[in-house]
């Protein structure tokens, strides 16, 4: 009776625990407007600019000619959440790229360089935006095709109406599922954890012993990824003098996509032979060796660490100005860590097995290099081909970084991708530890 009641305060406990987790996240906006005492302000269709717009009929209906706009004027505050609400009758148009054009000075001079892209469908009848600065007129340019009728309701800036929708329940039973995997794992969790000292020694003697005897040692760990940095550095700002991508310098664009491809690569290529490599703690028979890709996992984080810093380095020289955004790497790299144990186990307990199995994952790895955007913008991509992309879980950590350091965009604003990157995280974590588990007994005898 006990057992029964101690689970069932456990669920009912984890349940609560989502919940708040997933409103507070998805009102995170309205919550910081109440604690930062933001003005909330909304704007009617007379109190805004409505050009190229003409009333048609008595239920409120504009026609537009040519472009329709709505433009606010004098807002001076500082603007975080922004939703607009405009209705369009379904299937009257095709096009749903809304530009966004803001000024943060007196003059009223829209240009593209302010301009922030909102691909949302606003046909569904309202689309949220963020920009997070304190503006002074804001322009928003809804369709470019004539003769489109459609109903203006009202513009509203910093909102604290609090909501909960369908894509929040989805990440609340994520969250829940996240919650049960734990639960079901958490003697293989405390195992590992009660081997922290011996990880942490082990994962210092591996990065020592990969370059052990060379002239600069642990240098070569960073040399490689930091040459190819400093390549595209000089080719691409020097030599082809190329254009800014999403309005910063290419290397800007480049860097934080890079790194984090860099870390995922270099931790599966190392853990996939970790156990061949330390076939000798293999066959100790007391010696634990399901930490083993863990040690290189973290082995490659201690090297990731390395060119965060020099990350942040290069934004500093162009100017870059820091801001509590960035502290949403420390989720992205929980995320990746989390894939990677679960990728290293499964891949460390087949690689026994199969010995031709890290020519095939390298191979992997350099096709998936070119599947992730890291050369190439999704924005200028299909939106058929970006669809197939985002299944490959690496394209969130890949985008995720680069969002974190340029646009601001919050993990919690994808919440499609963010749960289904968690599913498979989960996924192959379970596959993972249940295939290293049940083989582990045959490791001694193929080594």
């Amino acid at each position: 009776m006990k057992y029964v009641l101690r689970r069932c305060i456990q669920i009912i406990v984890a349940f609560v625990v989502s919940c708040a987790l997933v409103i507070s996240l998805s009102n995170r906006n309205q919550i910081i407007n109440i604690i930062s005492n933001n003005n909330s302000y909304r704007y009617d269709k007379d109190t805004c600019e409505l050009y190229n717009w003409f009333l048609d009929d008595e239920d409120g209906n504009y026609v537009s000619k040519s472009d329709p706009q709505i433009i606010i004027y004098d807002v001076d505050d500082y603007l975080r959440d922004i939703r607009v609400n405009v209705h369009l009758p379904l299937g009257e148009i095709d096009q749903d790229e809304i530009q966004v054009y803001y000024t943060l000075n007196e003059d009223p001079s829209f240009s593209a360089d302010k301009t922030i892209p909102t691909l949302v469908n606003i046909t569904s009848g309202s689309f949220d935006f963020t920009i997070n600065k304190q503006v002074k007129d804001i322009r928003i340019d809804l369709v470019e095709e004539a003769d489109v009728r459609m109903t203006f309701e009202s513009v509203e800036c910093n909102p604290r109406n609090f909501r909960m929708g369908k894509y929040d329940l989805l990440l609340c039973s994520v969250i829940l599922l996240l919650f049960f995997v734990v639960f079901k794992s958490r003697f293989f969790i405390r195992k590992i954890y009660s081997e922290k000292d011996l990880i942490v020694l082990l994962a210092k003697n591996d990065l020592k012993s990969r370059y052990a005897g060379s002239a600069f040692g642990l240098i070569w760990a960073f040399v490689q990824p930091l040459m190819t940095i400093l390549v595209f550095w000089i080719v691409y700002e020097v030599g082809f003098r190329a254009v800014p991508v999403e309005n910063v310098k290419f290397i800007q664009w480049f860097v934080p996509a890079y790194i984090s491809w860099i870390f995922f690569a270099d931790a599966v290529a190392n853990a996939s032979n970790c156990l061949r490599e330390y076939s000798y703690l293999v066959k100790k028979m007391r010696f634990p060796i399901e930490i083993l890709p863990i040690i290189k996992v973290l082995a490659s984080f201690v090297v990731h660490l390395f060119f965060v810093v020099l990350m942040f380095v290069i934004y500093i020289f162009y100017g870059y100005s820091f801001s509590l955004m960035n502290i949403q790497l420390l989720y992205y790299s929980f995320a990746l860590i989390c894939l990677l144990f679960g990728v290293a186990w499964l891949t460390s307990a087949l690689s026994v097995f199969l010995k031709d199995f890290t020519q095939i994952i390298s191979i992997i790895l350099q096709l998936g290099f070119f599947m992730v955007p890291i050369f190439w913008n999704s924005a200028d991509m299909g939106k058929n081909v970006v669809f197939f992309l985002k299944f490959n879980p690496c394209y969130y950590i890949v985008q995720g970084y680069r969002d974190t350091m340029l646009t601001g965009k919050f993990f919690w604003d994808e919440p499609w991708q963010t749960a289904y990157y968690w599913l498979v995280t989960v996924l192959l974590y379970f596959v993972g530890t249940k295939l290293f588990n049940g083989v582990r007994r045959h490791f001694a005898d193929l080594l």
